[in-house]
């Protein structure tokens, strides 16, 4: 197994298992955010029980996320032989869409909750194999 058969298989993992998190219940990690920052500020917390914007780009990103685990996981090559071209296109494309999601969490909401690191891991494995 290559260096980047490994960080796509990672990455396939620890997408697939926090997407649905992020598209069903974006409220319960804004909470926890939240109660994680009061605690830390020794500031009571708000809690709002209408959904706000922030839970509907949490939703989108989710969906991401998920379609983005799908095809890591296609392009590991666990179901069938995929070339290394694949590979790298993929993970291409994969360090693309986190850069682009965990701007848009900056942008548009309060949020910093960010998978950088997938990004950054994803265009170190690129990289790397494109070395050899």
């Amino acid at each position: 197994m290559n260096v980047l058969t490994g960080v796509l298989a990672y990455h396939s993992l620890a997408t697939l298992v926090f997407s649905p998190m992020l598209i069903f219940a974006p409220e319960k990690l804004m909470k926890a955010g939240r109660k994680a920052e009061a605690k830390k500020n020794d500031a009571p917390t708000s809690v709002s029980k209408k959904p706000d914007k922030t839970a509907t780009v949490m939703r989108f990103c989710g969906i991401w996320v998920f379609y983005g685990g799908l095809s890591s996981l296609y392009a590991t090559g666990y179901f069938s032989p995929v070339p290394t071209e694949l590979q790298v296109l993929v993970a291409g494309g994969l360090a693309f869409i986190h850069a682009s999601e965990a701007v848009m969490k900056m942008m548009y909401t309060d949020s910093h909750m960010s998978n950088t690191h997938m990004a950054v891991l994803l265009t170190g494995a690129v990289l790397y194999t494109r070395n050899m």
